[in-house]
């Protein structure tokens, strides 16, 4: 018997780099890439509002009570109580899944109670409330990263 694969298997079958691969082949080509035909299938207004959704997940109480990362984040300098918005590009749901670019993050925001706020170019992020209190430890630094930043791993 034959196997028909749909654009849905491909989607869930292809590693990340792989996707961003063909894509970017697809636009070099001057072809749709499969980033186009996702967002197509939905509105975009559907579009901004999951992508909307995801980003203000990442600021609830819900998510920050355990995620130290971007409790530090958030917390650190140079822009206290405001996150970069690199930071949440980062993420794999809005990279991989949504591949939402910077002006998809900052047209979706529009409508949300975070705020945006831009800093010699640099995008940044805010919750209205303080930050919850951290419910988790954070992990035991083992090394330094490359770039300086410290990666940390549970020990």
């Amino acid at each position: 018997p034959e196997t028909v694969s749909t654009s849905m298997d491909l989607e869930n079958s292809d590693p990340p780099k792989k996707r961003r691969r063909l894509d970017a082949e697809a636009a070099a080509a001057g072809r749709p890439t499969r980033a186009l035909e996702l967002h197509g299938r939905a509105t975009r207004a559907q579009f901004l509002r999951v992508l909307r959704r995801q980003v203000e997940y990442y600021f609830s109480d819900k998510n920050l009570k355990r995620d130290w990362f971007f409790q530090e984040k958030i917390a650190g300098e140079p822009e206290s109580g405001w996150l970069e918005l690199r930071w949440i590009m980062s993420c794999p749901r809005i990279a991989d899944v949504h591949r939402a670019s910077e002006k998809d993050v900052l047209e979706a925001l529009k409508s949300s109670t975070l705020k945006v706020k831009e800093v010699d170019g640099c995008h940044w992020v805010a919750r209205p409330q303080p930050l919850p209190a951290l419910e988790v430890k954070r992990p035991e630094v083992l090394h330094e990263s490359v770039d300086g930043e410290e990666d940390a791993m549970d020990a």
